[in-house]
This record gives C-alpha cells, structure tokens and sequence, in this order.
C-alpha cells in the first residue's frame, strides 16, 4: 500500500487557483493513505486540507492525523523535524510503499524530507512539486482566509486533463540542486548548524569552496551555540571590551531573526547591564565598586541623595535598596535618572527593563509567556542604541545578517 507523508505549509491545500504541493501529489500518485504532520500553525488548517484531498475525483484515500502537533517554535529546528519524521516513517515503513513530500513546510522540514530520503536504510520515493509558473511563489498571497468552496471549484488543477508539476528526487544532480536550495533557505533563516550539516552530508560544492562556506557557518553556529566571537568582530578595529558587547548583541540580533523569544529575553538583560555598568563608570568614576565580582555602589562615593532618590518608590514594593545589595538592571536606570532623567541612554535602557518580569518569569518558571507582552525586534533594536550611543558602534553591524547571508549564498552559486 502506498502511503504519502507530508508536512502541511502554508500553501496547501490552495494557492494562487492552483493545487498547493500536497494536494497536488495525492492527485498526481494517488496514494492509498495519506499522513499528515501538522505544526499548531497549520492544524487549524486541517478540515480545508482534508476537504481538499477527499474533492478529487473517484479517490478517497485514508487520512491520518500525526498525533504530534509541532509547535511553532520548533518547525524551524531541523534537528527536531528530522528525529520526528525519521519516527514516523520507521512506523511505516515496513508493510508500506512510502511517499515523501518535499515541497510542503518549513525549509527545515523541507531538509529533513531530503535527508530521511537520502538515507540508505529506508526505500522511499521523494517527490517535489514544481509551482504552475515553475518559480518562486514569492510575492502570492495565501489562500487560508478565503472562501474555501469558492476556491476549490476555482482549482485550474481540479480538471480531467491537469498538468503533473511532481519530480521525484533519484538523481545526484538533482540532489545537489535541491541541497544547494534547502542550503539556501536555511542560511536565509540564520539556521547555520542546520546548513552546515546537510552540506557535510551530501558535499554539493567542490573541495575548496565547501571548506571555506563548511568554516563560515561553523563560525555562525558556534556564536550562538557556545558564545563564541564572530569572525568579523574578531577582526574588528574596537577595543576588547566593545568587541565582547557587539558580539553580544549580535548573537540576540540572530536569535530576534529566528524568533527565539526566550533565548533573546534571557540575554538582553545582561547585554543592558554591562552597558550601563560601563556608561556610569565612564560619568562617575569611582561610583561602583566590585565585590566578589558583582557591582555594588561605592558607599564613599555616594552622593547626597540618590539612595532616597533609589527608594522613592520602595514603599510599594516594602523593599528597601541598602549598600551590601548588588546593582542590577533596574538600580542601574534609577542611577542614570538620578544624574540626568532626559539621558538618552534611558530610553533603550528602559525598553528591556520594561520585560525584565518577563525575563524573569523564563528565567526561573515554566509557564508560557505572552506573544503580545513581548516585541523582541524593540528589544534587539534598543541593544544596538545602546552601543551606538555608548561606544559609538557604526550603524553597518545592524545589518551584518543581511551582508553575510548574501556572501555565504553567493558562494553556493
């Protein structure tokens, strides 16, 4: 029995008057059963893909629903798509004549479907689906919000005699081809640990050009991995100090551009703080002292006021700031205040405090946290202010994803 196994994307079952990707391999294969894996973005798509595959003609296939629904966190870690799908089909495969589907999802879904293909054990066939106008879908218009009848009469595909647009993968330049795409569109997605492994699998590129791409995301993934510096802040004309900060923040840039909100709150508020650390001892000296490592203020250098000034509003919370206790984050923007309350600084700064409950909450609970209550690009951007106000960081590093992608794409060509 032929089963097909697909991720649902965002364009199926319609797109543009057209069969998206699944609906047009069931219509094209004709599979007795069909699997479905569904992130919590696509299941609410799930009654219209169904509908959609049980309107062709003469065919009633079996439909299961993949008990796992991928959170949408998750669907852009290839890691965690290939360990879920390679389950799926070890399930299958044995009384089954598997069909993948290598178009539907995430670029990271999409490089799990190659690699589960490619591996040695399994017999699968692999299948992409060409768009109607064999080019990108860049630019069309999601079909998820409209008259779901309408378009299905509207289908050009639903027709007697349709144009098949499905290549299977059986082929070492295609392998290459697709490698080179789903390379592509995962470094698009700064998911460089996920570019580098599927370029050491399957070497689309001669010896010397893959070393050199193979150093580059190595580079990319280790930064955010193991905090390691990025090449170009290493070899960057700033002082030390300054170099660990910018590669600081654009370790959070990377992650605001994957959406790892967690990630971000976590290291944005140390980010704040060094930087305000640096910018009170560079208009006070002497102010914060260092004991066992951790900032306290300097009781000597105190000056009138600014401890009533800290515990103006302690009343409310009944907790009292006294010298043996650190500096954090929240000490530090009532300190700037103190001195100048229309500070400049002030305003990034108080952008990240505004989340530090949030940064808590992540930090040491479990619950969930609001999508709304946080807008992490204002947070990424308000750590680039502070350097730039700060330490005078020229404005070209907030976009060195942008410079970089384009370098390490050009270097698939």
């Amino acid at each position: 029995m032929a089963t097909l196994i697909s991720f649902v994307g965002d364009s199926d079952p319609l797109r543009n008057d057209y069969d998206g990707p699944l609906l047009h391999l069931a219509r094209c294969l004709k599979p007795q059963k069909i699997v479905l894996i569904h992130s919590q973005r696509s299941v609410q798509q799930n009654d219209r893909v169904c509908e959609a595959l049980r309107s062709i003609a003469g065919y009633d296939p079996e439909i299961e629903i993949n008990k796992e629904i991928i959170s949408n966190d998750d669907v852009f870690v290839f890691d965690k798509m290939f360990d879920i799908l390679y389950r799926i089909i070890k399930n299958y495969r044995e009384n089954e004549d598997i069909v993948l589907n290598l178009t539907s999802g995430t670029p990271q879904m999409i490089s799990a479907m190659f690699s589960v293909n490619r591996l040695s054990d399994l017999n699968v066939h692999a299948y992409q689906v060409a768009t109607p106008v064999h080019s990108s879908n860049e630019g069309i218009e999601h079909d998820n919000q409209k008259d779901f009848k309408k378009l299905l009469h509207q289908d050009a595909d639903n027709a007697l005699h349709f144009k098949k647009r499905i290549i299977e993968d059986h082929g070492e330049k295609f392998q290459n081809i697709l490698a080179r795409r789903s390379v592509k569109e995962l470094i698009s997605c700064n998911d460089y640990r996920a570019a580098y492994q599927l370029i050491l699998k399957y070497r689309p590129l001669g010896k010397s050009s893959q070393k050199k791409l193979n150093n580059s995301l190595t580079n990319l993934s280790d930064a955010i991995r193991y905090q390691n510096f990025i090449k170009e802040v290493t070899e960057a004309d700033l002082p030390d100090n300054v170099k660990v900060l910018l590669n600081a923040y654009l370790i959070i840039a990377m992650q605001t551009r994957r959406e790892l909100t967690s990630e971000v709150l976590i290291r944005v508020k140390n980010f704040a703080e060094a930087c305000a650390k640096y910018y009170i001892e560079q208009k006070h000296s002497g102010l914060i002292i260092l004991k066992k490592n951790l900032p306290y203020l300097n009781e000597k250098n105190c000056p009138d006021g600014l401890i009533d000034f800290i515990n103006q509003d302690s009343n409310q919370t009944k907790k009292f700031f006294e010298f043996n206790d650190y500096l954090s984050l929240p000490l530090y923007v009532k300190i700037i205040s103190f001195y100048n309350a229309d500070d400049e600084v002030l305003l990034s700064l108080n952008e990240i405090n505004k989340v530090n409950g949030t940064r808590n909450q992540v930090a040491h609970g479990l619950k969930p946290i609001s999508k709304k209550a946080v807008k992490i690009n204002l947070l990424s951007q308000s750590c680039f202010r502070l350097l730039k106000l700060i330490f005078g960081v020229e404005t070209k590093w907030i976009n060195f994803f942008d410079r970089k992608n384009e370098e390490l794409v050009k270097s698939l060509l």
